[in-house]
């Protein structure tokens, strides 16, 4: 196997099918854009893909298949291997055994492979149960190489090496990030379209890598506040000083438009019980700050404090009412960075509130966002 670089011809059919993919599987952008194609000359080639993210084309097989089939191939199998880690999970395991039991696993999750590719390889065709891990089709094969081949050419990246591999492409960190990004996606995906959206597969992917995945809060924080700020950013644009890019010299001056930024109240909880919890509040206000949005900082424990010379008072009891309050007044978003030992208001503010806890296990009133910082 010697591996080259696509021509022009072939990497803008490439490019269109890695497209599909990104259609096929939106949530899968990441991944899909990880790969890194070359070309492998050849009937027998078709896609393989490596540990390092390296995708296989085979030349004849990318030729005679619709563009959108080899996406739907590319999203829904090549990236699945390296989102479940088949290489890691092989272990000792035959490799031409564990490659047709993973391609198994990955094909029993959405069943649209097999209807445009009916040639791949399904548990009915291995007289087996669907609904299996590939490690449990493998015991039950009694760990033997199975005659049918899928439509998937293996590679390092799903556990059955190929002689002649590129090195490079993506590291395991890399790697290991972007499992972490798309697991993130899939779950926006999730709660901005519903659950069906996505196949019951990859729902339960998405759930298990969530389970020992804790989210960047910082991260979390700034697209909490962005989002929050959308709504009360309507209709806050107005006409500046500056010459519109889209005036040509033939045409009437036109006024630049000019959205202003959201304007954010911090509001730090002061009191005693959050006298450990100073990394986390610094945190907040610089993660805030980097975001290029303007902070007002508002200290409070029982009663609000004068913080404009930087120093955050505080020490007492916990009553934040009267800072959210205050915050209300001339602020688009507020931010709450607390422990939640604190009474909150009775009904929600005029503007978007966001919760940034220090407490494992806590909560936020049900008219609040919420940021586990803990």
């Amino acid at each position: 196997m010697i591996p080259r670089e696509p021509t022009a011809e072939e990497r803008e059919r490439i490019d269109d099918v890695l497209l599909a993919a990104r259609l096929a599987r939106p949530y899968y952008a990441a991944a899909i854009r990880a790969l890194k194609p070359y070309m492998l000359d050849g009937e027998e080639f078709t896609f393989a893909v490596g540990y390092n993210g390296i995708l296989y084309c085979g030349t004849q097989w990318v030729a005679s298949h619709s563009v959108t089939t080899l996406g739907l191939l590319v999203a829904a199998h090549e990236a699945e291997h390296l989102l479940r880690r088949h290489n890691v999970r092989r272990g000792e395991r035959d490799p031409r055994a564990w490659n047709v039991c993973e391609d198994v696993e990955i094909n029993d999750d959405d069943p649209l492979i097999l209807e445009l590719l009916p040639e791949g390889v399904s548990p009915a065709k291995l007289g087996q149960p669907e609904g299996l891990t590939a490690e449990e089709y493998y015991d039950r094969l009694c760990c033997e190489s199975h005659s049918m081949d899928g439509v998937c050419g293996g590679g390092s990246g799903a556990g059955r090496p190929l002689e002649g591999e590129i090195e490079g492409g993506m590291s395991p960190a890399d790697v290991e990030a972007m499992r972490k990004r798309v697991a993130h996606d899939v779950a926006q995906h999730i709660a901005t379209h519903g659950r069906g959206s996505v196949p019951a597969g990859v729902a339960m992917w998405a759930d298990a890598e969530a389970a020992h995945v804790r989210p960047s809060w910082p991260r979390e924080l700034t697209h909490a506040v962005s989002s929050a700020a959308l709504g009360t950013l309507r209709g806050r644009e107005d006409y500046g000083s500056r010459i519109s890019r889209r005036t040509r010299d033939d045409s009437p001056v036109r006024r630049a438009t000019v959205r202003h930024p959201p304007r954010v109240a911090a509001v730090v909880d002061t009191s005693g019980s959050m006298a450990e919890d100073g990394p986390v509040v610094l945190g907040t206000l610089r993660a805030l700050r980097q975001a290029s949005v303007a902070v007002t900082v508002i200290a409070c424990d029982a009663a609000v404090h004068d913080s404009r010379d930087g120093v955050l008072r505080g020490g007492g009891g916990t009553n934040l009412i009267p800072a959210i309050e205050l915050a209300a007044r001339k602020h688009d978003v507020i931010v709450v960075i607390t422990d939640t030992e604190t009474p909150w208001p009775a009904k929600a503010p005029r503007v978007p509130v966001v919760v940034v806890s220090t407490r494992l296990g806590a909560s936020a009133p049900p008219w609040a966002r919420y940021v586990d910082a803990s």
